[in-house]
């Protein structure tokens, strides 16, 4: 059939996506249409990559993900409860033109907050809340 489960075995992300996209395009060149889930793995870096994967061979493309609480939910107080949950959606279209969406569903992806602790730069204002539901 179209689809297929991958079982990442708890090892690099990267590596299980790229066995998932690779296997998302086969199976979409032999049938249409394709869905491929992974479980068992872990960080798989920026979801665009792997869209363009597929985009790259003129197809449509979803690639999302969840991610361990990063985020605190509107009107909470230090309790993190939810990912920053990555996703993107590309669409070939003429002249090169394409649609490509890669975002978070957070204010910014968690990488840019751990670059700022890194830095010792301060976290702007809005981007999160400390232990306290503090901006």
């Amino acid at each position: 059939g179209s689809c297929a489960v991958i079982n990442g075995r708890n090892g690099l992300g990267a590596v299980t996506s790229e066995l998932a996209m690779t296997t998302a395009i086969k199976l979409a060149k032999e049938h249409g249409v394709s869905v491929v889930v992974c479980h068992s793995s872990n960080h798989y870096g920026a979801a665009g990559y792997w869209a363009k994967m597929a985009l790259d061979e003129g197809f449509i493309a979803m690639s999302f993900t969840n991610t361990s609480p990063f985020a605190v939910p509107t009107g909470a107080r230090g309790v993190r409860a939810v990912g920053t949950n990555p996703f993107c959606m590309f669409a070939p279209a003429a002249n090169g033109d394409n649609f490509q969406l890669d975002m978070a569903t957070t204010v910014v992806p968690v990488g840019k907050i751990e670059v700022m602790h890194r830095i010792n730069k301060p976290v702007p204002p809005g981007w999160g809340v400390d232990r306290n539901g503090e901006n």
